[in-house]
Parts: structure tokens; C-alpha cells; sequence
């Protein structure tokens, strides 16, 4: 799930990199149509994508870490006989 989300920011720096790279110059009407909009709108995407992935992992992680400790055959501390 880290690498997900990580991956998913490193997107987003690179595409928000991009958009100023690929800004045809000073605002204001040119006769060349802009991909900085565009690449902002894809970062954008990719944050919320990021930030999504990590909340289904913190989400799942409780869940996934009980059943661990029953698959090793330890018992829950919410049972334990002592």
C-alpha cells in the first residue's frame, strides 16, 4: 500500500514539474494551447489517487493484523485465558 501512494505522489511532483515546463510563456492569449492544465489536472488526479490508496491501507490494517496473529496460532489478547 506505501508504494502505491508513494508512487502516486512521485507522479504528481513530476506531472506539476512538467506543467511548468511545458508553460508556453507569460499569460495571456497566445496561439499556442497550454499542456500546464492539463498536467495540473493529472497531478491533482494522482494525489487524490495517493491519498486513497493510504486510507484503504490504514483502513484494512487492522484487519490484516489480526489475522496474522490468528495464522501464526496465536490467540487475540481479547481471548487469552490468563
Amino acid at each position: 500500500m506505501a508504494a502505491g501512494s508513494g508512487s502516486c505522489l512521485v507522479i504528481a511532483a513530476a506531472t506539476v514539474q512538467a506543467a511548468f515546463i511545458l508553460d508556453p510563456g507569460p499569460p495571456g492569449p497566445t496561439p499556442y494551447h497550454s499542456w500546464a492544465p492539463l498536467m495540473l489536472f493529472l497531478a491533482y488526479l494522482a494525489v487524490v489517487t495517493g491519498l486513497a490508496i493510504a486510507g484503504f491501507g490504514v483502513a484494512t490494517a487492522p484487519g490484516s493484523r489480526r489475522g496474522a496473529r490468528t495464522a501464526r496460532g496465536l490467540r487475540p489478547a481479547l481471548y487469552s485465558e490468563s
